[in-house]
């Protein structure tokens, strides 16, 4: 008999600001994305690093294939493990040689494992040197590991390989 004006009234002003809200909401949501993307393409998103060592002689470059019989990898060790998550992976271990006479400022090595069908498994890029020491004076000789993750579980291990694939030499 009696009809209540208010509540209708106030339905529709709970509407019109629920609806506000949801607009509001979508167009700040957008803007960040067109924000996000509009930066991450422009001039001040970070370069992509290269990998390996800056400025290191590698095959091909005389100066690497004149040295690098002179840079020797002595007393290799390798071996699997399971890492902390229960993964596994291979491991190299040994020394560093430098017959060189100069001082060798960087060394790039990379660690291959090699499945049954001769297929590589998993392969790693380690840098001893300078990440870990300094450098390795002529005649001297540092201590390497190299770490190899994702070997696959139930792969048939054939070969684990290391050679050197980098070399920086100061004067």
């Amino acid at each position: 008999m009696f009809s209540n004006t208010e509540d209708a009234g106030n339905r529709n002003r709970t509407w019109t600001i629920m609806i506000v809200a949801a607009a509001a909401v979508v167009l700040v949501g957008a803007a960040a994305l067109l924000l996000g993307v509009f930066q991450g393409s422009g001039a001040g998103s970070a370069p992509v690093q290269a990998q390996g060592l800056p400025n290191a002689k590698r095959a091909g470059d005389p100066e690497f294939e004149q040295n690098k019989g002179l840079v020797g990898l002595v007393n290799k060790k390798f071996y699997t493990q399971a890492n902390m998550l229960g993964q596994r992976q291979a491991l190299a271990k040994g020394e560093i040689v430098n017959f060189t006479g100069r001082v060798i400022l960087g060394v790039e090595l990379r660690g291959k494992v090699i499945g049954k069908d001769g297929t590589v498994l998993a392969t790693a890029l380690a840098m001893p040197v300078p990440k870990v020491y300094e450098k390795i004076s002529p005649g001297g000789s540092i201590p390497y590991s190299v770490t190899i993750d994702g070997v696959p579980q139930k792969a048939e291990l054939d070969d684990m390989t290391l050679e050197l694939e980098g070399l920086v030499l100061g004067e």
